[in-house]
């Protein structure tokens, strides 16, 4: 390590494609699918749909080599809000069976974890209490109230999270120190507009979406920032997924954690990902 590097809080984890579950949309609700998941493998609110989403995803990707999968969301809830951001809601059709789906993917040598959202809370609003509304907590309760919601998911066996527009807010950085603080450094946390604030990457990893030819939009694509990051801390993860005709290589090249579709696994589009940053990291040493 040279002298101007420093260590990490938390410890990284493998450098190996990391996949995500994100497939519902609003406009399939009905009756028979209130989450609003697009197909059976995604129905983890069903008995037959769990096993499906173990057949036909989990399955594929652990013979691609992916590591672990996120579950971005539990479904479309009635009351709207987007991503089920308050975790202690999720649905009890998905709740009832997270043990079992969790129990199987790691069966399968992967890990699993889901979506947090730091900073905000989902409240039933007394104007509308068919709809919920969020608030953004004050950065004491954004603490408390994030590590309840880790725990809460550690609970039925989550291992890592994603924080959903964690690291917008000046104030994250201290969030982060306090919350790696009270987690310890094994939990990975990657945070969605990290590259925002020079410092939190000592205590969450990053997130990043990379586009073809250098182009870059939005708090996601700050390369300057991810290459400073990463020279002050080589070991930091950032996740990152290709946009455009970036490709996954083109995101293993950079020395990035691709995060992919976890049906590309099924379609054969991961083959080779996995072998190429095994080979990559090693030549790197």
């Amino acid at each position: 390590m040279g002298a101007d590097t420093v260590s990490l809080a938390y410890t990284p984890l493998p450098y190996a494609p990391i996949a995500q579950f994100a497939h519902v949309d609003p406009a399939l609700v009905t009756v028979d699918n209130p989450g609003g998941f697009a197909g059976l493998s995604r129905r983890i609110d069903t008995d037959k749909g769990c096993v499906a989403f173990i057949r036909e995803i989990a399955e594929p990707c652990a013979e691609a080599g992916v590591q672990g999968i996120i579950l971005w969301t539990g479904g479309i809830h009635p009351r709207g809000v987007n991503y089920r951001p308050d975790m202690f809601l999720e649905p009890s059709a998905v709740r009832e069976r997270l043990p079992w789906l969790i129990g199987e993917i790691r069966a399968l040598d992967m890990w699993a974890g889901c979506l947090i959202r730091p900073g905000i809370a989902a409240v039933v609003d007394p104007s509308n209490t068919d709809q919920d509304r969020e608030v953004e907590l004050t950065p004491e309760a954004t603490v408390s109230y994030t590590l309840s919601r880790i725990r809460n998911l550690q609970a039925v066996g989550f291992e890592h999270f994603y924080g959903d527009e964690f690291g917008m807010r000046p104030c994250d950085l201290i969030i982060a120190r306090r919350i790696r603080a009270a987690i310890g450094p094994t939990v990975n946390i990657w945070a969605e507009a990290g590259n925002l604030h020079p410092g939190i990457e000592e205590y969450v990893g990053l997130y990043s979406e990379r586009l073809p030819n250098g182009k870059t939009v939005g708090p996601h694509n700050r390369p300057a920032f991810l290459e400073s990051a990463r020279s002050r801390y080589p070991d930091a993860s950032v996740l990152c997924i290709a946009r455009e005709e970036m490709t996954h290589q083109g995101v293993v090249e950079l020395g990035y954690t691709p995060l992919v579709q976890d049906y590309e696994a099924a379609k054969g589009t991961l083959k080779g990902l996995a072998r190429s940053m095994s080979r990559d990291r090693t030549e790197e040493k």
